[in-house]
């Protein structure tokens, strides 16, 4: 996208310069004309950019908010990971104190 708009204001600068060295008009109406236009160009592409570089800025804070929470998310995938681990052996644990009882009622 910057390309395009570097590109178009340069064609622009171009051709207003070309219009001027060729002597369309010939008088300071037109080469006053010429001047606008390009300080127009010039304002044009000067916000064009400052555009681009806001856009480029938010860009970057949406992906370091959007990595902050795939890292929160990783954290609590883990923690409920390491949780669920921890209950299943605490449940085995009683389980097989409950099989060594029951042997031991058994007479095993």
């Amino acid at each position: 996208m910057r390309r395009r708009i570097v590109a178009a204001i340069a064609a622009l600068s171009i051709a207003l310069t070309g219009a001027a060295w060729s002597g369309c008009g010939g008088d300071d109406d037109a080469q006053d004309q010429v001047d606008e236009a390009q300080q127009q160009i010039d304002e044009a592409g000067e916000e064009a950019q400052d555009q681009l570089d806001e856009a480029q800025e938010q860009a970057e804070e949406a992906g370091e908010e959007a990595e902050q929470q795939v890292d929160k998310a990783q954290e609590q995938a883990d923690e409920a990971a390491e949780d669920a681990g921890n209950e299943a052996q605490e449940q085995l644990d009683e389980a097989q104190k409950e099989i060594d009882k029951a042997q031991e009622d058994a007479g095993y």
